[in-house]
């Protein structure tokens, strides 16, 4: 069995991770220490993770039929909801 090799500077943390997905979402580590990470990423990239988020909860929370259907397929092509719903913090009456 392969014994695990810990690098020893950022670049080797940053070169380790360059084939798989800290390079793939383009995170690039400027400070690696026992108590704390700091790495910086694109910012297309943190907003598709958001992006993301939002819609798979936009989704998660349609009613029945919420759906915009393509005129010529009749196939769904968009799905809506009202995002304020899902962005009101939980204890607005309080």
């Amino acid at each position: 069995m392969a014994r695990l090799t810990v690098p020893q500077s950022v670049a080797e943390w940053n070169e380790l991770g360059r084939e798989y997905l800290p390079g793939h979402l383009g995170i690039v580590f400027t400070s690696i220490a026992p108590a704390e990470v700091r790495a910086r990423m694109h910012a297309g990239a943190v907003v598709s993770f958001a992006d993301t988020c939002c819609g798979y909860a936009t989704m998660r929370n349609l009613p029945e039929g919420a759906e915009v259907i393509a005129e010529k397929s009749g196939k769904a092509i968009a799905h809506f909801r009202n995002m304020q719903k899902i962005l009101y913090p939980r204890n607005r009456d309080k």
